[in-house]
């Protein structure tokens, strides 16, 4: 009985190889697999083969005890010529286990079945289970609601740098570049932008009998309102305070320069990338500002008259395009 307790050990490995692999393990009968590569003329055939077989089998057992999805399996192989039969077991990787040799009753159907299912039912042995894993739940579906920002422990400022170009304040459109700090609070969504921006020189209308620019220094406020995937949207509100000076001789001010004061609000649309451990984040804004504070220059003219050479519009646009960096 060798070879039975050489197939028992076998299977026993199997199973414990098996079940120390299963996070949650669970337990099923052991069911074997049945093949035969006997020719067409062999006893087998003529008897019913395989199908025969495995019935006489499972009578004598009083069980089930093949299936398709096997654990082992056994392959029945008869020689030429019909007096022997060798039963080769192998596992599922196909490594043989062992082999058997059978003397086969010659023109007996009933004996030829009889003898191979006593010699598989005592192969086969006592009923085993296998334990097997249970397969893993699959991972709920991703949604398209954005997540929410992990919170920061600590605050942080980046420089930016931009160029910006307006009207409403400076004659007709003009240009100027800008500077400042972005810093990102403990606060997920929410960050303060400092800026300052120079406007160069801007002449006066058609006679041009000025010259004007423009510096000022801005604060805002910002809330982050959406973020799909590395863009980021944000709106700020904030004031702007500067200065206007004019440089000419036909002002008839005492003073060339006058105080700019206006609330703005602004959008801003991000897109934030990694580059060696540093936060990239070119942006585009949008600004409109409603002048609080708007002074206005004037001149005599050849009849003496006092015109207004300029004044701010009650209310000014401007679009900036710049980049942040941030250190984290």
């Amino acid at each position: 009985m060798r070879w039975p307790c050489l197939l028992s050990c076998a299977v026993a490995l199997g199973l414990f190889a098996r079940g120390a692999r299963g996070d949650e393990p669970t337990e099923r009968p052991v069911r074997f697999g049945l093949t035969s590569t006997a020719p067409s003329n062999a006893p087998l055939v003529a008897c019913g083969g395989d199908d025969a077989l495995r019935r006489a089998v499972e009578e004598r057992l009083r069980r089930p005890v093949f299936g398709e999805d096997a654990d082992y399996t056994f392959t029945l192989e008869l020689e030429e010529g019909g007096a022997r039969a060798r039963i080769v077991g192998r596992d599922r990787a196909g490594a043989e286990l062992g082999r058997r040799d059978v003397p086969m009753p010659v023109g007996d159907c009933a004996k030829t079945i009889d003898t191979l299912a006593v010699v598989l039912a005592i192969m086969i042995g006592a009923p085993r289970t296998i334990v097997v894993p249970v397969a893993p739940s699959a991972p709920p579906p991703a949604t398209s609601a954005p997540q929410p920002a992990p919170r920061r422990e600590r605050w942080s400022a980046g420089p930016t740098a931009g160029f910006v170009v307006g009207a409403g304040i400076l004659p007709g459109a003009s240009w100027g570049i800008e500077g400042g700090a972005l810093v990102r609070t403990s606060v997920p969504w929410a960050s303060f932008l400092v800026r300052g921006a120079y406007w160069p020189r801007r002449p006066t209308g058609e006679r041009r009998l000025a010259v004007v620019d423009r510096l000022s220094f801005a604060a805002l406020g910002c809330a982050e309102v959406l973020r799909p995937g590395p863009f980021a949207v944000d709106l700020c509100a904030g004031a702007d305070v500067g200065r206007l000076h004019a440089n000419t001789s036909s002002l008839t001010r005492a003073s060339q320069s006058t105080l700019l004061l206006d609330a703005i609000l602004e959008g801003r649309v991000a897109y934030r990338f990694e580059r060696r451990g540093v936060t990239v984040e070119p942006a585009l804004a949008v600004q409109i500002a409603a002048l609080l504070q708007r002074d206005r220059f004037t001149y005599r003219d050849v009849d003496g008259r006092q015109l207004i050479l300029l004044q701010p519009a009650p209310v000014a646009f401007q679009a900036s395009f710049g980049a942040g960096v941030h250190f984290w």
